[in-house]
């Protein structure tokens, strides 16, 4: 091929663009910007048609349409640089190749857009699964026994006190009972003195005489 032809298509390339490839949805719409030069091109009809060579490329929609608009397809354009093509509701056919085009003497300006068409399972939200903890489960049976111990236990607790006061008890009866018989002795101990000291002094020697010395702590 001729250097100056390999530097033409260059030039022409370098004055219209777009993206080379864009995915759409099925059943959404999807829009396409061509860029272009502004200075050059801002008067001239664009178009977008369907095909990857422009000998085989065959017109959708351009802006020679009535509001811009034919069938699912529109087209704007306003003369700021760059045209936008829109396709709604898409399908599965609507898949392959396309051209934005700048119509002009001699040979058409175009750039190729590759077009995906997806389902939408793979732009579908992730699932979110929610995992609950496992909750511990105690058999009745299991239940019945810890209350059982439960109750044995606070059942021999009762008893070891009442066992321990019941001990008490008599300790401290034993305890009063001795004080009693204590005191009731000492009492008669102490009115039987006066007597012996007498039948001492009378001559009549009947009780042996105490020693003054002598203390009973008993009776103290």
């Amino acid at each position: 091929m001729d250097i100056s032809l390999i530097l033409l298509f260059s030039s022409l390339a370098d004055l219209l663009w777009a993206e080379a490839e864009v995915t759409g949805v099925v059943g959404r719409a999807i829009r396409i910007n061509c860029r272009y030069d502004e200075q050059k091109y801002s008067g001239h009809t664009k178009y977008w048609c369907r095909g990857y060579y422009l000998s085989s490329c065959e017109d959708v929609i351009d802006t020679k349409a009535v509001n811009g608009q034919r069938g699912r397809f529109s087209i704007t354009d306003k003369r700021d640089g760059v045209f936008t093509v829109t396709m709604e509701n898409l399908t599965m056919r609507d898949a392959g190749w396309y051209n934005c085009g700048i119509d002009q003497f001699g040979r058409d300006t175009m750039v190729a857009v590759k077009v995906h068409i997806s389902d939408g399972t793979e732009f579908s939200s992730p699932k979110i699964t929610t995992k609950s903890m496992p909750t511990a489960h105690v058999p009745a049976a299991r239940i019945s026994f810890m209350v059982t111990q439960a109750t044995i236990m606070a059942t021999k607790g009762q008893q070891h006190s009442y066992t321990l006061w019941s001990w008490l008890r008599w300790v401290l009866f034993a305890v009063l009972l001795i004080s009693l018989i204590s005191a009731i002795y000492c009492s008669k101990k102490r009115h039987a003195e006066p007597e012996q000291h007498h039948k001492i002094l009378t001559g009549h020697p009947t009780w042996s005489v105490r020693n003054p010395d002598h203390v009973d702590l008993q009776c103290l």
